[in-house]
C-alpha cells in the first residue's frame, strides 16, 4: 500500500510592518509665522501617519495667486483676497476654505546710534565746567523706552528726505522726536540731519500694507508729504508693496540680516547721516534675534494708537486689541486704552475639491494642531494665542476640509476621534468629534484554502486455477505452543487455518492489480492556512502467503553430517565424487 499527502494554499509571512509613506502637503504665504514654524512642522512629522508641512515664503500676494491657479495646496496670509483676485478666478472653481492660524502683530526694531558716539547714551554738559561752549558733555546709558510719533516714523520707514520742504520729519533732531524720547537729551538728538535708515521686504507682504496703513491713518502729514514726493507711484489704493523709492530685501532673513548690520547703513545710506538701522518684523521673530545676532543691541520701538497712548507689541497690549473686536488693526482706527494698533490675524485658505482624500487629512491635522497645541509655540514667543472662539472656527474649519475634498469615489467621511494624522498632543487627542476621509470598506474577500489528501490504495488480488482438491479427513490440530509475547512493527498479516495448508502458486496464477484513488477537499474561509490533522488508516488487503514468523525463532539448525556413521559415509562418498573427475581432467589436459 503507498500514500501521500498533498497540500495547496496560501502561505503567509510575518514581517514588520512597512512605516507608512510620508504625505506631503505643499503651501506658504508670508514669513508672519517663521517663529513657529519649524515647532508645527515636527509635530505633525511625528505623527504616526507622517505629515510634511511644506511652507515656502513667497509673499502675500504671490502665494493667493498660485493658490488660484492650482500650484498650492495652502496660503497662509494677513491680507485676505481682494474683489479683484476672486473675480479673477477660474470657471467652476471650487470655494475658498478659510479658518484663523495665528494672531500676529509687527514690532518695529531699531539698532542703537553710531554716532556721534555708538550706544543709546544720554548726553549732558558737565556741571563742572564754566565754559558751556567749550565743554565736553557727559555721556550715560540710556535704559528708557525709545518713542517714534507716527509722522516722523511714516518719514523714515518711506524713505522720505529732511530736505523735501525742508520737513526733516526724518532726523531725530525734530522736535516732535526730541519730545517723545528722554526729553530731547539723547546723544543723537543733539545733531542735525541724523536718522535711522530703513529697509522693508521687497515682495508683497501683510508688513508692507499695515505700516502703510497707520501711516495714512495716523500719520497725514508725512503721507501727504509721500505722496508728493514720488508721484510715479500709485501710494493708494493701499497695496502690499512698496514703491521702489524704499530701501528693501527679499525675505525676512535677508532683510534682518541688513537691518542688524552695525557697520553701514541699512541699504547703502549716506554715512555722513547714518545713525542706525530700522525695520518692521513679525513679533513673534523678535525672541531670536538675541540668539542670531547676540552682539547687536537694538531696541523695539514704542508707537501710538488711535487713543494717543505709547504701546509697544507686548502680549497685554495685543490682546486688548484683540479683545475689542476682530476688525484687522483695530486700534489704528478707534480709541482703545492700552491697545497696540498693528495687530491682525493670519489665516489659511484653500480650495474645495482640490486635495486628494489622504492631502485633506494632513491638511486637516495640521490645522488640528496648531490651533490647539501649536498656539504655546506662539505664547513662548512673546505672541498671543487665538482666542476660545477663533479655536472653535479653525477646528470647524479643518473638519470642512475634509467635507468638501472627500468627494473621489470610493471615499467617504467619518466622524471619529483622533487618528493616524493626528499629532500625539494632549490637545488633539483631547478632540473627540472630527472628520476623516476614508476609503469605503468592500465586504471583506475570503480566501479559500484548498487542502487535498490524496489517498492512493494498492489491492491486489491473487486468483489462482486448480484442480479441486481430494477429500481429506480432517486431523485434529496439535495443541499450539507457547510462545513468549515480543513487539514487532504492526502490519496487516493473515492468519492461515491450522489444519488447512496454503495452495502454492501454479503457473496458471494470474496477478490483478487494482489502484483506487481517494481523492479528500477541506475548503476554509480563514486567510491563514491550517492543515488539518490528517488519519491514515490502514486499508484491507488480500490474505498472502506468511514467511517466517519471528515469534517462531530459534529455529532447529539442519544436520551437517558430522555425527554417525551416516554422516562419514555420506562425507567419504562426496569425496570421491569430487577427486575421480577432477583427476580425469587434469590428465586430459595433460596429454592435450
Amino acid at each position: 500500500m503507498g500514500s501521500s499527502l498533498i497540500v495547496t494554499g496560501h502561505v503567509m509571512e510575518a514581517r514588520a510592518a512597512d512605516p507608512p509613506p510620508t504625505v506631503i502637503v505643499t503651501g506658504g504665504g508670508d514669513s508672519d509665522i517663521f517663529a513657529e514654524l519649524l515647532s508645527w512642522q515636527n509635530a505633525v512629522y511625528e505623527s504616526a501617519q507622517p505629515v510634511d508641512f511644506s511652507y515656502f515664503e513667497l509673499g502675500t500676494t504671490v502665494i493667493r495667486r498660485e493658490l488660484i491657479e492650482g500650484k498650492k495646496s495652502f496660503a497662509i496670509v494677513g491680507v485676505p483676497f481682494t474683489e479683484a483676485e476672486l473675480a479673477a478666478r477660474p470657471a467652476g472653481s471650487g470655494e475658498l476654505i478659510e479658518l484663523p492660524i495665528a494672531v500676529t502683530s509687527l514690532a518695529v526694531i531699531m539698532t542703537e546710534p553710531t554716532f556721534p558716539q555708538k550706544g543709546w547714551l544720554t548726553a549732558a554738559a558737565d556741571p563742572n565746567c564754566d565754559d558751556p561752549e567749550g565743554c565736553a558733555f557727559i555721556y550715560t546709558p540710556y535704559d528708557g523706552v525709545i518713542r517714534v510719533p507716527p509722522d516722523n516714523l511714516s518719514a523714515i520707514l518711506m524713505n522720505l528726505p529732511g530736505s523735501f520742504r525742508d520737513n526733516k520729519l526724518n532726523q531725530w533732531s525734530h522736535p516732535a522726536m526730541r519730545a517723545a524720547t528722554a526729553d530731547g537729551q539723547l546723544s543723537v538728538q543733539l545733531r542735525e540731519s541724523q536718522t535711522h535708515y530703513a529697509l522693508s521686504r521687497t515682495e508683497g507682504t501683510a508688513a508692507n500694507k499695515y505700516i502703510m496703513d497707520y501711516f495714512a491713518e495716523l500719520a497725514p502729514a508725512a503721507w501727504a508729504l509721500s505722496k508728493e514726493n514720488y508721484l510715479a507711484f500709485p501710494y493708494e489704493p493701499i497695496r502690499e508693496e512698496f514703491s521702489t523709492r524704499q530701501k528693501t530685501r527679499s525675505r525676512l532673513d535677508a532683510q534682518l540680516r541688513d537691518i542688524m548690520r552695525t557697520e553701514s547703513a541699512a541699504g547703502g545710506g549716506r554715512p555722513d547721516d547714518w545713525a542706525g538701522n530700522v525695520g518692521v518684523i513679525p513679533t513673534t521673530y523678535v525672541p531670536r534675534l538675541v540668539e542670531e545676532f547676540p552682539s547687536v543691541n537694538y531696541r523695539v520701538v514704542e508707537i501710538q494708537n488711535a487713543n494717543g497712548d505709547w504701546v509697544s507689541p507686548t502680549p497685554a497690549a495685543v490682546s486688548a486689541a484683540v479683545a475689542a473686536g476682530d476688525r484687522t488693526n483695530v486700534a489704528m482706527y478707534e480709541p482703545i486704552a492700552g491697545a497696540y494698533p498693528l495687530v491682525y490675524v493670519n489665516r489659511m485658505y484653500t480650495v474645495a475639491g482640490t486635495l486628494s482624500p489622504e492631502k485633506a487629512n494632513a491638511l486637516a491635522a495640521i490645522v488640528r494642531y496648531v490651533a490647539t497645541d501649536g498656539q504655546q509655540a506662539v505664547v513662548d514667543n512673546q505672541g498671543t494665542p487665538l482666542t476660545a472662539s477663533m479655536v472653535a472656527e479653525s477646528l470647524a474649519g479643518a473638519d470642512e476640509i475634509v467635507e468638501k475634498n472627500c468627494t473621489a469615489a470610493g471615499y467617504e467621511v467619518i466622524v471619529s476621534g483622533p487618528g493616524d494624522f493626528e499629532a500625539a498632543t494632549p490637545g488633539v487627542q483631547a478632540i473627540a468629534s472630527m472628520n476623516h476621509c476614508r476609503a469605503i470598506p468592500v465586504p471583506t474577500t475570503t480566501t479559500t484554502t484548498t487542502t487535498t489528501v490524496v489517498d492512493t490504495t494498492t489491492t491486489t488480488t491473487t486468483t489462482t486455477t486448480t484442480a479441486p482438491p481430494p477429500p481429506t479427513t480432517a486431523t485434529p490440530a496439535p495443541p499450539a505452543a507457547t510462545v513468549p509475547a515480543t513487539t514487532q512493527p504492526a502490519r496487516p498479516v493473515a492468519t492461515a487455518s491450522a489444519n488447512t495448508a496454503p495452495a502454492p502458486p501454479t503457473p496458471d496464477t494470474v496477478a490483478e492489480t487494482t489502484t483506487t484513488a481517494v481523492a479528500v477537499v477541506e475548503e476554509t474561509t480563514t486567510v491563514a492556512t491550517t492543515v488539518p490533522e490528517t488519519t491514515t488508516t490502514a486499508s484491507t488487503v488480500a490474505p498472502r502467503k506468511r514467511g517466517v514468523a519471528l515469534t517462531e525463532l530459534p529455529m532447529k539448525r539442519p544436520s551437517d553430517g558430522s555425527n554417525g556413521p551416516k554422516q562419514l559415509g555420506t562425507l567419504m562418498l562426496g569425496s570421491a565424487l569430487f577427486l575421480g573427475p577432477r583427476k580425469y581432467f587434469l590428465a586430459r589436459r595433460t596429454r592435450q
